[in-house]
């Protein structure tokens, strides 16, 4: 009879994977257009999703925010603030700019300001979760406007030391950042000015040149506080379900981030005419049932002596679809079949699940994810730090 409630984490055969169901999802690009003080709300109603003042109180007394340090921190510290950050987005939409800019700040010697993983500017302790939105299925009705980064990640992105040996200038808060450069010492920086400037071509240019255009370009600035603005703020709104979003983004999109990794076996390559690599790019963004079964049964053939026996399946898709997804699984055999809906987090934790997902699926003996998720892609990028082979980090 197949486990249907117990499921081990410290099993090394273990299949995780990712994909997301037939749910609803709202894409909302916006760019931050100003800095603000927020207060510390502290939040001990379990009815509603923990705030952090903790970590928010912790971030605030980081060592490195003391003018009387020595350069290249203190009084006189060169920072670089990006005021264009996006927000209204998902944690790894965030995370993924958010280091991007830190190695940006890194490259160009200066101290990286970060700033929280932030849904809503405005001057309050939470935002409503819209009834349509991709938290179906979350207990609560509302969502923290900012959590403190550091509820995520604990690294030099959000203020801990750079390994010994290296001069790099620890990164501050945003909250530090307006108390020593107020606004009339602030240079605001106009990227689209000084994409011109500097010779930056998006259609002919790599990445790493872009990277490394405007970080030279950074280092020759003396200014002490820089703030990057865009042009205009803008506001881009993908609404609908997630089989439409797939339908647009197969039209013109390949995968996203880290699932392009070169080495990683199951590669992009569609045909070349456009109907056809419409409904290929379609194949691997939007994923029934019998699409998993199959890819599943496969993927044990594939990885024999990893003796795949156990599912971990990260999603936040309709009940009834998973039930009849663990029942598929059982029939074929599967000893152990575990969703996120399954786990039974702490209040704490609750705030953080997609974070507990993350974590789960890094360790997986075998990852499969979706080619065009930034959660996948953030996945793909832990466990190859981590050192796990390729071989064993597939995409749909």
């Amino acid at each position: 009879m197949p486990n249907r409630t117990r499921w081990s984490l410290n099993s090394p055969k273990s299949l995780l994977m990712f994909l997301i169901p037939p749910l609803i999802l709202v894409f909302i690009w916006r760019f931050l257009p100003r800095t603000d003080v927020f207060p510390i709300y502290s939040n001990e109603n379990t009815s509603l999703p923990p705030l952090y003042p903790d970590l928010q109180d912790e971030e605030r007394r980081l060592p490195q925010h003391n003018l009387d340090l020595p350069y290249p921190e203190g009084r006189s510290a060169k920072m670089l603030r990006f005021g264009n950050q996006i927000w209204g987005l998902g944690l790894n939409n965030q995370l993924q700019e958010t280091l991007l800019n830190t190695y940006i700040a890194y490259l160009a010697q200066r101290t990286y300001v970060f700033t929280p993983f932030t849904w809503d500017l405005n001057n309050r302790p939470f935002v409503p979760i819209a009834p349509d939105g991709h938290l179906v299925g979350s207990p609560y009705k509302v969502r923290p406007a900012r959590v403190p980064l550091t509820a995520y990640i604990n690294s030099p992105t959000t203020g801990s030391p750079w390994p010994p040996g290296d001069p790099a200038p620890r990164s501050v808060s945003v909250e530090w950042w307006d108390r020593v450069c107020p606004e009339s010492e602030r240079l605001h920086i106009n990227t689209a000015v000084v994409n011109a400037q500097i010779g930056v071509d998006f259609d002919k240019d790599e990445g790493i040149d872009i990277v490394e255009k405007w970080a030279k370009y950074i280092r020759s600035i003396e200014h002490r506080c820089i703030n990057i603005l865009f042009a205009t703020p803008r506001i881009i709104d993908f609404g609908g379900d997630y089989k439409r979003h797939c339908e647009w983004l197969s039209t013109f999109a390949s995968f996203e981030g880290w699932n392009r990794l070169p080495f990683l076996p199951d590669q992009f390559n569609p045909p070349s005419d456009s109907a056809s690599r419409a409904q290929y790019a379609l194949n691997r963004c939007w994923i029934e049932i019998d699409d998993v079964v199959k890819r599943l049964d496969k993927l044990r053939e594939e990885h024999p002596d990893a003796d795949l026996n156990n599912i971990f399946v990260s999603t936040n898709g309709p009940t009834e679809w998973l039930e009849e997804l663990k029942k598929r699984l059982w029939e074929k055999g599967w000893q152990s079949v575990v969703t996120s809906r399954d786990l039974e987090l702490s209040w704490r934790e609750q705030g953080v699940d997609n974070a507990v997902d993350m974590e789960l699926a890094a360790r997986g003996e075998v990852f499969l994810g979706n080619g065009y998720s930034s959660f996948s892609s953030t996945i793909v990028r832990i466990r190859m730090v981590r050192g796990l082979p390729p071989k064993n980090t597939r995409i749909w």
